[in-house]
């Protein structure tokens, strides 16, 4: 099956490796591990920093993907964005 599938895409004038690339990024999201450390009260206020700067700034889109709906779960609040 993969031999047919290298065959299609070659056919196609496509690289077969980046073909699979794409489709996994479009259907999957890779996580991508970060490991960070905040030791004592000044790592705290760090990472509390960090949070609140998440939380304030949304971004307007996300792996050329337009957000429609930020969610807040730890205060129940919504914000769509369809209407503008």
């Amino acid at each position: 099956m993969i031999a047919e599938m290298f065959a299609y895409y070659k056919g196609e004038g496509k690289v077969f490796a980046r073909c699979i690339k794409r489709f996994i990024c479009r259907i999957w999201i890779l996580p991508i591990p970060h490991s960070f450390e905040f030791e004592g009260e000044a790592g705290m206020k760090k990472w509390r920093d960090i949070m609140s700067n998440i939380r304030s700034t949304t971004p307007s889109e996300h792996w050329k993907r337009k957000i429609l709906v930020k969610v807040r779960l730890t205060k129940k609040l919504r914000k769509e964005y369809r209407n503008g």
